[in-house]
């Protein structure tokens, strides 16, 4: 039997690049739509390599599945918690951890008690509006022809729809494009 993990399937960084990998310098802490775009071009342009929603979609299948995986675990309590080994592996070239960190807060503090977080803030009203406009279609989108059709025709489409239904649901606490939804995203937000 196989690993029952996807990032059980990632190889570990080489043991000289490993030595050298110190724990993220900068890590957002807020969700997305809250600056995390424009901090990540800031750093960038400072020198670091940050990894951001732009680099689990580029990255391919290994990276939205871990995402995945990972939120999965840390929602149901189900599987292996991804460790400081496991991050490692999954993100092992970046200095700047976005999006990520947002979701899996306490994964990545332990994995990395010497991170350092910079908070960006948004009015929780304006932030919940802009989930609506963006996660949420994309969540709704998924589920509805074409795209509900077309995703099995490709793994990271397919991978990519179970991310962004799994986030949206994470952000609305399973009350999903309601009411009770938005209201539950502007608390998430708040947290």
């Amino acid at each position: 039997m196989g690993p029952s993990r996807c990032v059980d399937t990632v190889p570990a960084p080489a043991p000289e690049l490993a030595k050298e990998k110190k724990d993220p310098l900068l890590t957002s802490r807020r969700q997305f739509s809250s600056g995390t775009l424009g901090l990540c071009n800031a750093m960038e342009f400072l020198g670091y390599k940050t990894y951001n929603m732009g680099q689990v979609i580029h990255n391919g299948y290994p990276h939205l599945k871990m995402f995945t995986e990972a939120l999965q675990i840390k929602r149901t309590g189900q599987g292996q918690p991804y460790s400081r080994s496991d991050f490692d592996k999954w993100m092992w070239d970046y200095d700047v951890l976005t999006i990520v960190p947002c979701y899996l807060t306490e994964e990545i503090f332990k994995a990395y008690p010497d991170a350092k977080f910079i908070l960006t803030v948004r009015e929780p009203e304006a932030w919940a509006q802009s989930i609506w406009n963006t996660i949420s279609l994309l969540s709704v989108r998924a589920q509805t022809f074409p795209s509900s059709f077309f995703k099995y025709f490709d793994a990271i489409d397919l991978q990519f729809s179970r991310l962004v239904g799994l986030i949206f649901e994470t952000i609305s606490r399973e009350h999903g494009r309601t009411e009770a939804g938005f209201r539950a995203a502007m608390e998430e937000y708040e947290e």
